[in-house]
Formats: structure tokens, C-alpha cells, sequence
């Protein structure tokens, strides 16, 4: 026969097979109890615990969310691409634990975070505290109120110890016996009696203290208050009066009073091409000046103590003054016949931004002025 007889053979075809998308993920990470949620296209829905492969799932976009007992709740998102095995890592962050410890016993304990306020007694610890910052108060009557605030990390265990304080007290004595004794304190205190003066129970801070008498210079000064100690204000007030533009040292008032006489002085000596006229109308007008209301330096919040409240009135009246009688000085020689109404306008306008200074406790703002206006004094 010949090799061709028989059947035809045709081609021979090998082939795997067609496979379905093996995309997959691969959870890692811990705590290996957390329970991990998928969702990816088309809404589709997929869960697994951390350590376990999931798949096939089809490619595209996926969000996981996790959770698990003592530990914050995660989220995340990955892309998925054909034919991958993706590993994704999980790490949950333990929540947190907080102890306040201390005395006296049964005192309050306020803890506050970021939407979360618990009240607990001293002794107590809370579990389970998301991550962040919190603020702890604690109180009880007849004690000061204690405040903490304390950054819980990763599994944190935060103790507090906190031992609250008996109030402190405040004397104020001297002499002469009698005279007004006004408190300004912490939380808007505010206490009117006469010297010696002794203020129990006081809270902790910084008091404002005002002594005055009739026939005598006035004082001002600043205290402090800490817990369980006495803070003790020895004032001896002088003889004389204060200023006529409130609490002013009439040694201020006597420099501001030698400077007008000497700004005067150079008025008078102005140059020929200043007529009389002029010159005359200038002085007349001069006494404006006094007119302008200064701030009273007992209205003003910013007056510490004695050796600040005297610089702080001589920066003030030594730079505004000067500058205005200045002003006068330096216009007088102008050839306009309005010269002195500007030098008015201009000294009070002056003057009146000088007040508002020294009402807002501008301190930094004088002491600029004074050196730009150094010329005049």
C-alpha cells in the first residue's frame, strides 16, 4: 500500500484552556483578629481576616475598612490590575488607656477630648480612649482646680498624678491705717476694704493692688498668690497728691511744665518772618493743650506697678507734649495765616492718637515715638 492511504489527519492543537481573571489580594498587617471589609466595582462586596488571600476579584478601584476589639477602626483604598495578587498591609492602632491618681479622695475628674467627655472620681482609669489630645480637670470645694493635658499614642498607658492645694492667702498692710485698699484678681475678683486688709481663700494668680488716701500720693502695684502660702504687700503711702490728670507723679507734671516754658521760649524767639501778629495769636491758642483730655492712668489696664506706671506717664506726656508743642514751634514759621488753627488741629489730633495709645497699653508704640520724635525734646 502507500503511506498516504487511509483518513486525512488534520492539525494538532494543545492548549491550558481559557482561565477566568485571577486578580487577589493579600492581607497582612495586624492585629491578626481584625476583621477587613472590601469594596470594589460594581458594588461588589468581599470580607476576610488579616493573613488571608481573597479572591478573584475583579480589577478596578477597592476601599477596605477594618476593625477590631481595642484597637481603632482603619480605612484605605488600593487599585487592583488584572491578573495581580496585591498585598495589602493593615496596621490598626490600639486605643488607649488613662489612670488619674492622687488626693484629696473623691475628688471630680473632668476628662475631655475630641467629642468625648467623661466625669469620673480620682483613682479611676478609663479604657478604650481614642488617640489625641485630652484636657483633665480635676476639683474639689475647698481646693484649687488642677488642670492637665496629656497626648494618648498608640496603646498608651498614661497615669496622672495629681495632688491639689489649699488656696493661698493675701495681706496688704502698711500705712497709713485706713486708707482704700481695691483687689483686682483672677475670674473678675474684685474687693474694696481698708489697710491692713487680709484676703483669705484666694485663688492663684496675679492681683492688681490699689492704695489710696486722701493727702496722699496713691499707689499701684502687683502680687502674686500660690497655693498654701501667704503672699504679704508691705505699702507706705507719701504725703502730697497725685497728678491733675489722674495718677500722674507730680514729678512728671513738673518736667511736662519745664518743657512748655522752654517750647514757649522758642516760640517767642521765632524768626523775624513770623510778625507779631502770628506769634501772639500761636501763645494765645497754646492753652488748648490743656484742654486735651488725658487718660486717667487709673482707668487704664495696663499700669502694674509704680516704677512702670511712672515711666510708662513720662514716655506719654514727655513725647506727646513735645511733639506737639513742636508742631507749634516748626508751623509758626510757615507764611500762612491758618498756621495757628493747624498747629492746633494738629498738636490735639496728635495727642488724642497718644491717649488712645496709652488706653490699648502701647508701651512698644511710645518708645518707637519717642526715638522718631527725639529732636523735639
Amino acid at each position: 500500500g502507500f503511506d498516504d492511504d487511509g483518513a486525512s489527519q488534520g492539525p494538532s492543537l494543545q492548549s491550558a484552556g481559557v482561565r477566568a481573571v485571577q486578580s487577589g489580594v493579600l492581607l497582612s498587617g495586624r492585629p491578626g483578629s481584625a476583621t477587613v471589609q472590601l469594596e470594589g466595582p460594581d458594588n461588589t462586596l468581599r470580607s476576610g481576616r488579616i493573613g488571608a488571600k481573597i479572591g478573584p476579584l475583579p480589577p478596578g478601584s477597592w476601599r477596605w475598612s477594618a476593625d477590631a476589639p481595642g484597637y481603632e477602626a482603619g480605612s484605605g483604598a488600593f487599585v487592583l490590575k488584572v491578573d495581580e495578587i496585591k498585598g495589602v498591609r493593615i496596621e490598626l492602632r490600639r486605643l488607649a488607656q488613662l489612670t488619674v491618681r492622687g488626693e484629696p479622695g473623691r475628688a471630680k475628674v473632668v476628662v475631655r477630648g475630641a467629642n468625648f467627655e467623661r466625669t469620673v472620681g480620682i483613682g479611676s482609669t478609663l479604657s478604650d480612649l481614642a488617640l489625641g489630645a485630652y484636657n483633665i480637670q480635676v476639683s474639689k470645694r475647698g481646693f484649687e482646680t488642677e488642670e492637665r493635658r496629656v497626648v494618648l499614642g498608640d496603646g498608651a498607658h498614661e497615669t496622672l498624678e495629681i495632688r491639689l492645694k489649699h488656696p493661698g492667702n493675701l495681706e496688704v498692710f502698711g500705712a497709713p491705717q485706713g486708707a482704700s485698699v481695691t483687689l483686682r484678681g483672677p475670674g473678675g475678683f474684685r474687693a474694696e476694704d481698708g489697710l491692713p486688709l487680709t484676703l483669705t481663700g484666694a485663688a492663684r494668680g496675679k492681683y492688681e493692688v490699689r492704695v489710696a488716701r486722701p493727702g496722699y500720693r496713691s499707689f499701684r502695684g502687683e502680687v502674686t498668690v500660690e497655693p498654701e502660702r501667704t503672699a504679704r504687700l508691705d505699702v507706705r503711702l507719701e504725703r502730697g497728691r497725685d497728678g491733675p490728670y489722674g495718677e500722674v507723679p507730680l514729678e512728671v507734671l513738673k518736667e511736662f511744665q519745664a518743657l512748655r516754658i522752654r517750647a514757649l521760649n522758642r516760640v517767642r524767639d521765632a524768626p523775624k518772618s513770623a510778625d507779631a501778629r502770628r506769634r501772639k495769636a500761636l501763645i494765645k491758642s497754646y492753652p488748648i493743650l490743656h484742654r486735651v483730655p488725658w487718660p486717667s492712668l487709673s482707668e487704664a489696664q495696663d499700669y502694674r506697678t509704680n516704677s512702670f506706671q511712672r515711666g510708662f506717664s513720662t514716655v506719654f506726656l514727655v513725647v506727646s507734649g513735645a511733639a506737639a508743642i513742636g508742631l507749634y514751634a516748626a508751623f509758626i514759621e510757615q507764611d500762612d495765616p491758618q498756621v495757628p488753627e493747624m498747629a492746633v488741629l494738629g498738636g490735639t489730633t496728635f495727642m488724642a492718637m497718644m491717649a488712645m495709645l496709652a488706653r490699648l497699653g502701647a508701651n512698644h508704640r511710645l518708645a518707637k515715638l519717642e526715638a522718631k520724635y527725639a529732636d523735639l525734646l
